[in-house]
């Protein structure tokens, strides 16, 4: 038995996709069934034990063509929003929740997004399970298909990316690797949780939309499933809705390359055998793995590898599609020589035009704000030498000025232009006008500035006042970063006065001089 589940993985033609039911967060997070969550947001708000059965059986003699636990929902939500808005009493969520409601967000989806998040936590039984999964989804599986709400595989697989939501899936830009699609929504965005009657209307009349998404991954990509009963009626109308946009001899041929994951807690090892969905005049047949432990298929699907981990697969097409797209270089498109220290013999190298000028931000794609940015938040994620090294290119188009001295070290020495951007005197950042107006202004500390509560722009510029002895650089730090924690953006060309622009930089390269002033003149 064992080496027919692992022959047939290692033969597929690529890695598989994993298609995640709600079984998959009762496993892992003990987390409740549909029935069992309605009846929990119930008693939130009546204690009557007859109070779900009441929803129950008025939801039995209406027509449920979405199924009856989305009309079941509807009825709960409707009393719940009703008296959540009017009993204080009852409300559990936090502050983010609560913005989430005073925006437009309903109370019941609130409530049990808040309520899945916080019992989301792992049953140690199995923490081996989970490590397993962890170091096979780094080179095993290409993705994630989830109707589940919860964040198993943004907390575990956080390398991976989510996309939550239809509307999502359907207006992104994805890769097909690496992917987390939450076709169902998630907790993180209430709004998106799928639930109630409407929400089910609205799923079913995108669906051929998702279908045609959908189609493309199951006609690439072996697919198991794990975590849905046979007769779910979620994964039931998904597979009739791929179905129905292909051939028959198309359907036969999934017979192998999709996996159906059957739980049976009193099974030890695992059988194989079929499961057949029948759909009008469609029948698909899938083979059925019947078991008690998930390792068995994390062990089975790590049989099949990839060459280089998907995450970096994933992050390699995007960065290609948006260059072959606008061919402009992005910061995630990095150029060095063959021969270059570190590459390793295991690496995979690719080359992408020349390498005359270092190759920072793709080819010549940083900006001179991104460098000043940078200098307060560090978030181009480069090298120092690498940077250094395009400093000199860069500074031709900044009139020979750019703050390095903050990156600076002794051993970059022999960087060609380097040293001639090194500010080795706190007073040639300074212009001279400055400089002549200091004894006029009478500041002695940044605390002195503040004080005049000047507005953003005139603050920055009488700061360029105060003598180097006189800036305390935690305090301007901090000013610095609150700047661009407030708008990233606060350095574009197109987003702020030339003024503005102007009085922030100096105040960078003070910054920069600052940090760098004892690593550079020691």
């Amino acid at each position: 038995m064992a080496d027919k589940l692992n022959e047939m993985i290692n033969n597929y033609e690529t890695i598989p996709f994993l298609f995640i039911g709600s079984g998959f967060s009762r496993r892992y997070f003990e987390l409740p069934d549909w029935s069992s969550l309605l009846k929990h947001m119930v008693k939130q708000f009546n204690n009557d034990p007859f109070a779900y059965r009441s929803y129950e059986d008025r939801a039995s003699f209406r027509e449920h063509p979405y199924g009856l636990n989305p009309l079941i929902a509807t009825y709960i939500e409707e009393d719940f929003n009703r008296e959540w808005f009017h009993n204080p009493s009852i409300r559990n969520v936090d502050e983010k929740y609560s913005k989430l409601i005073l925006n437009g967000c309903s109370p019941f989806k609130a409530e049990v997004s808040y309520y899945l998040n916080e019992n989301s936590i792992l049953n140690e039984k199995y923490k081996s399970e989970v490590s397993l999964l962890r170091n096979v989804a780094k080179k095993s599986i290409a993705g994630i298909i989830t109707t589940n709400y919860d964040l198993f595989f943004e907390k575990y697989l956080s390398e991976y990316k989510s996309y939550i939501g239809q509307q999502s899936l359907l207006f992104s830009r994805l890769q097909g690797i690496a992917e987390v699609y939450k076709i169902h929504g998630s907790v993180s965005d209430p709004s998106s949780v799928v639930i109630n009657e409407n929400d089910y209307k609205e799923f079913k009349e995108k669906s051929e939309y998702l279908a045609a998404k959908l189609l493309t991954i199951f006609m690439e990509y072996p697919i198991i499933f794990m975590g849905y009963s046979i007769s779910d009626k979620n994964i039931q109308d998904i597979l009739n809705s791929i179905v129905k946009c292909m051939t028959k001899e198309q359907i036969n041929n999934l017979r192998e390359k999709f996996i159906f994951v059957e739980y049976d807690p009193s099974i030890k090892g695992y059988a194989i055998g079929d499961s057949t969905f029948s759909f009008d005049s469609n029948v698909l047949t899938m083979t059925k793995v019947t078991l008690s432990d998930y390792s068995i298929i994390y062990k089975a699907v790590a049989m099949k590898k990839m060459s280089i981990p998907v995450r970096l697969l994933r992050v390699l097409k995007d960065e290609l599609y948006l260059y072959t797209l606008t061919n402009e270089p992005t910061k995630n498109i990095k150029v060095a020589p063959l021969d270059d220290e570190r590459v390793s013999n295991d690496d995979l190298v690719l080359s992408i035009g020349t390498t005359e000028v270092p190759s920072i931000d793709g080819l010549r794609g940083i900006t001179a704000s991104q460098w000043y940015r940078n200098i307060v938040m560090h978030d181009l994620q480069f090298e120092g030498k690498d940077l250094l090294s395009y400093a000199p290119y860069l500074a031709r188009s900044e009139s020979g000025k750019l703050p390095i001295n903050s990156l600076y070290e002794k051993k970059y020495n022999n960087i060609p232009g380097l040293n001639n951007l090194i500010v080795s005197d706190f007073d040639d950042i300074i212009s001279n006008t400055i400089k002549k107006d200091r004894p006029k202004r009478g500041y002695s500390s940044l605390e002195d500035v503040f004080k005049m509560e000047f507005d953003k722009n005139k603050e920055m510029l009488n700061i360029a006042y105060l003598t180097e002895n006189q800036i305390d650089f935690d305090t301007l730090e901090t000013y610095l970063k609150s700047i661009f924690e407030k708008d990233k953006d606060a350095l574009n060309i197109e987003h702020s006065r030339s003024d503005y622009r102007t009085n922030l930089r100096r105040l960078i390269r003070i910054y920069d001089y600052l940090k760098g002033k004892e690593k550079t003149f020691d």
